[in-house]
């Protein structure tokens, strides 16, 4: 004869919990309960085969696992826009590292390059994603505390970020989007500060604009580094004058 053990979770019915001998399929009982089957004794009986059989007695010690198997958490699914705005704004980053490392003297991308609206889509697109996410607890949890502690004597300063709070915080998918979202925006704009001062002190950037894209403070540290080395002091500049002013003659830079 055989148990059964009802786990009262959020689990899916119908799910498979498999273990050392074979799959076990959680049986529907009622909204958010399952039944999981378990051996009747403290030794369990394993067939094994199509032709022949073999039993073997081993300790039922898989009975934990099964049910620790079952209770995990199921993450939650993330509407499409949310899915759908946060590939946009890392193909659109893409793009703009793309275009200043394998054409950074084109003048196409030196004129989009200066205007800071080529920023307003990643601008809008976390602006867009942190209204989604935000909630009533988001911002007692990213900085936790209470006037009334503050002032209850001695050093206890309050409204400081925890870690265990945002690692909550960031455990929710909708704030994890935004949270991409703004990496996004904030590589792009070190990205585009790092070609401009290259480009007017004609200092190498390909590199430098590659580490930006994925760990970006880092690239800009590296771009000072570059620059120190091997960068120069831009180019010369020819200045002509009279009485009706003086305009610019070197470097001409459409």
């Amino acid at each position: 004869m055989q148990q059964s053990l009802t786990i009262r979770q959020h689990v899916k019915v119908g799910a498979v919990v498999r273990d050392h001998y074979g799959p076990l399929r959680l049986a529907p009982l009622a909204r958010g309960t399952a039944h999981v089957p378990l051996p009747s004794s403290q030794y369990i009986q394993h067939q094994a085969g199509s032709s022949c059989q073999q039993r073997g007695s081993v300790r039922t010690y898989a009975k934990k696992a099964a049910i620790a198997a079952a209770a995990a958490p199921v993450a939650a699914a993330v509407p499409n826009a949310v899915a759908y705005a946060v590939m946009a704004s890392c193909v659109y980053t893409a793009i703009i590292f793309a275009a200043m490392i394998l054409a950074p003297r084109a003048s196409v991308v030196r004129k989009t390059m200066r205007s800071y609206w080529v920023l307003a889509p990643l601008a809008l697109i976390y602006l867009a994603l942190l209204a989604y996410s935000w909630s009533p607890d988001t911002l007692s949890i990213l900085m936790p505390g209470s006037l009334a502690d503050g002032f209850t004597g001695g050093f206890n300063p309050q409204f400081f970020p925890k870690l265990s709070g945002i690692q909550a915080l960031f455990s929710r998918p909708a704030t994890a989007a935004s949270w991409l979202a703004h990496i996004t925006a904030v590589n792009a704009f070190l990205g585009r500060t790092i070609y401009l001062d290259g480009i007017a002190t004609s200092t190498p950037t390909a590199l430098s604009l590659l580490v930006a894209a994925v760990f970006g403070p880092l690239g800009l540290l590296l771009h000072w580094l570059t620059k120190t080395l091997f960068g120069g002091k831009g180019g010369t500049q020819v200045v002509d004058g009279g009485n009706g002013g003086r305009i610019t003659l070197l470097p001409y830079d459409k």
